[in-house]
């Protein structure tokens, strides 16, 4: 997809779409119907690994029992999963138009362990060499037997789920696998050679890799497992041309876009955007998440827009994706990590407590704080991770499908989601605002959106130079953009334009703070120069949005 980045959401719980068709349907409007939602337009689907006769079901939580559609006897079930393929479809008839199929585990019997939680030791690959074959067709028999029997065409799909961590121990509680990068590559070049064998790649269908946990380990999968390196030549003309060395030039042309997870290792974002850009592949945020706070505190909606500016900006990803919009009420992420073996828990309680990094001690800091004012029950509110837009009870614990928390994260990821669109570009902000603001034009180029985050807790003063914009429609300029990522509206000019560019305009105004969520404020008038002057209101997400006519 080689559009701007587009916030969206990852499906993964078969739970979640075994809700009843009332409440099901209200949690789909909520997250994908364009006017009454957050209109997100992709979604991933996950391809399980488990059900059947699997022994992983005791310490899962939740939902992350996704089903295998092939049996330990070869023989393929297109029943299986049900709950989980409602969501999907319901998802691509509100709007959604771009799929990804992924998988966290290939199927429990294919495995080493004989479970798809992992490997008997972690540090292990839990996929045999002579098994990669049988892992590939299974993707893409998935993958045409949606195109054939639901008019579903995924465009991609991710063989991976942060293959190089070592927490993927039998009886974690989530389906995962480790792939060394040179297993990565056999798994890749087994994928193109049953998608070109299918007529798959004739028709769009791409590979994505490697969804790492960490934007650092990215990097390096970029260049150890697509290409070993990347290779500076000389070009027609002497200008440098990326080559990447590694895969065959057949496989390598698969890979539609390079996935990264946004956990850790944010430091590297410049460095994804730098080696990707010369590679010419496009960059997604594949999966994030984030709980710093219950569900009613602004802190999530803050933490979740800085993300988005921060992975637009510096890392100059095209899609941005959250794990997961629906989340668990009953408890979340963390739910059966009492059942698990001592090593299992102990590895993915480290890799959870290492991806969150300052959060998780953040939080933990908060806890204690908010106990000493407002009693234990309370830290405990604080303490679990509040992960997810909306959240319901899968189990019926803490209330029914009916039961919907809609959260601050929700309403914080509405500023972009609701504005900027597949096919918009991204507009270049300065430096010191790549962390809190975002400026997009539509495809149409008669719109532009600027969203800004002031995570302060006084109000802070921005000023926005519209003039350009205004005035490319005032001297008859194209309508639509020219395609990639472009100067235009800059965020906090310092002087105004002195040249006037016609009638007066103004901008819709949206906020999100402590109070409000997404609440529309009056109109906010431009100067004759198109600047327009504003005051972010404290711990808040803004939303700006000048409209000019054709």
């Amino acid at each position: 997809m080689s559009t701007p980045s587009t916030p969206t959401t990852s499906l993964s719980p078969s739970s979640q779409g075994a809700f009843p068709p009332a409440d099901r349907d209200r949690i789909l409007d909520l997250v994908f119907d364009p006017t009454t939602g957050l209109g997100l337009e992709i979604a991933r689907y996950n391809v399980g690994g488990s059900g059947w006769t699997s022994r992983d079901g005791p310490n899962f939580r939740a939902g992350a029992g996704v089903p295998s559609y092939q049996g330990p006897d070869g023989i393929y079930d297109w029943t299986q999963d049900a709950a989980q393929r409602a969501i999907l479809l319901g998802a691509r008839d509100r709007g959604a138009h771009t799929f990804e199929a992924f998988a966290n585990s290939p199927p429990y019997w294919m495995t080493a362990s004989g479970r798809a939680s992992g490997a008997a030791w972690g540090c292990a690959s839990n996929l045999p060499q002579g098994r990669v074959g049988e892992f590939a067709d299974y993707l893409v028999a998935v993958v045409s037997h949606f195109r054939d029997a639901h008019a579903l065409h995924f465009s991609t799909i991710a063989p991976f789920n942060e293959p190089r961590e070592v927490s993927w121990w039998v009886g974690t509680n989530q389906e995962g696998c480790r792939f060394r990068p040179a297993e990565q590559r056999r798994v890749v070049a087994a994928l193109g050679d049953r998608l070109r064998a299918a007529g798959l790649a004739d028709v769009g269908v791409a590979l994505a890799a490697s969804d790492e946990n960490r934007v650092d380990r990215a990097v390096s999968s970029l260049e150890l497992t697509l290409a070993r390196r990347v290779a500076l030549r000389a070009g027609p003309g002497g200008q440098p041309v990326a080559t990447l060395e590694g895969l065959a030039e057949r496989d390598l042309s698969l890979i539609a876009h390079v996935s990264t997870h946004g956990y850790a290792g944010l430091d590297s974002r410049p460095a994804l955007k730098a080696v990707a850009r010369l590679a010419g592949t496009p960059v997604w945020m594949s999966e994030v998440g984030f709980g710093p706070a219950p569900p009613s505190s602004i802190l999530g909606a803050l933490v979740l827009a800085s993300n988005v500016a921060a992975d637009v900006n510096l890392m100059g990803a095209s899609a941005w994706v959250y794990w997961q919009a629906v989340e668990d009420l009953d408890g979340g992420a963390w739910k059966g990590l009492a059942a698990l073996r001592p090593l299992s828990s102990l590895g993915f309680r480290a890799l959870f407590i290492l991806s969150l990094g300052g959060d998780e001690l953040k939080r933990w800091l908060q806890a204690k704080l908010v106990r000493k004012r407002r009693g234990e029950a309370a830290a405990r509110e604080w303490a679990r991770p509040w992960w997810g837009l909306v959240l319901v009870s899968f189990r019926g614990v803490a209330g029914t499908p009916a039961d919907v928390v809609v959260s601050k994260q929700y309403h914080g990821l509405a500023h972009f989601s609701r504005f900027i669109r597949a096919g918009d570009v991204m507009l270049d902000v300065p430096a010191e605002r790549a962390r809190d603001t975002v400026a997009a034009l539509s495809a149409c180029g008669r719109r532009a959106t600027v969203v800004v985050v002031n995570d302060a807790p006084t109000p802070r003063p921005a000023r926005f130079d519209f003039g350009p914009f205004l005035a490319a429609g005032k001297e008859g300029g194209k309508d639509a953009p020219k395609k990639g990522r472009k100067s235009g509206a800059r965020a906090d000019v310092d002087s105004a334009r002195d040249e006037g560019v016609g009638a007066a305009a103004t901008a819709r105004v949206w906020v999100t703070d402590p109070a409000r969520d997404m609440a529309p404020l009056p109109d906010a008038a431009l100067t004759p120069a198109g600047v327009l002057d504003v005051v972010v209101p404290p711990l808040a997400v803004a939303t700006y949005v000048v409209e000019r006519a054709a």
